[in-house]
């Protein structure tokens, strides 16, 4: 487009010039920048949430951490069992002036329980909502509580941080959860 003149001119130096400006110069020894998608350690989140991220120091038996994300002003430590790609076990946390849980406000009546963890009021429940497959010409299907399904739920807010914990596990895997270990899990917090 334009005047072709300049570019059928152009030589070796020059190309060499024109690519050097298009490229941010780096030292070959600096560290590329963190994916906040997919963080390698707890560490890496702290640097780019600005708070210490609490990791627990009891995990599900069997349990390591698969993957550390920090998005939406959110840090989520996601553990499944060793030797599977299966990820089952998910903490979120975030700061308490910015955002708060609560308790489920869509969960049938007397599915939710008043908990304590450490000093800190909290909701446990188990189950969740789910939808039968769609049908070609007919209207969303409403979504069916399922109390007995293999999810556990456990929320709280703490004077500076707010922490959602979420134990799925699927029937392949045959994992089991409770109220009570998911607050001993909550309590190991460090």
């Amino acid at each position: 487009m334009g005047d072709p003149y300049p570019i059928e001119w152009i030589g070796e130096k020059e190309i060499i010039e024109l690519a050097e400006s298009l490229v941010v110069e780096r030292p070959v020894d600096a560290l590329p920048p963190l994916d906040p998608e997919y963080l390698k350690s707890v560490e890496e989140a702290e640097r780019l949430a600005g708070f210490d991220v609490p990791a627990p120091t009891l995990l599900p038996q069997g349990y390591e951490l698969k993957r550390v994300v920090w998005a939406d002003n959110t840090a989520r430590l996601i553990y499944g069992p060793q030797n599977s790609t299966e990820t089952t076990f998910l903490i979120f946390m975030g700061r308490i002036a910015e955002n708060k849980v609560e308790s489920c406000l869509d969960c049938p009546p007397g599915t939710v329980e008043d908990v304590q963890i450490g000093p800190w009021q909290g909701w446990y429940w188990r189950g969740i909502f789910n939808m039968a497959p769609s049908v070609s010409g007919q209207p969303a299907p409403t979504p069916i509580w399922e109390a007995d399904a293999r999810a556990w739920h456990l929320v709280w807010n703490t004077d500076t941080l707010w922490f959602s914990m979420f134990y799925m596990s699927p029937d392949n895997y045959g994992g089991e959860m409770n109220k009570e270990t998911l607050i001993k899990i909550a309590e190991s917090l460090k």
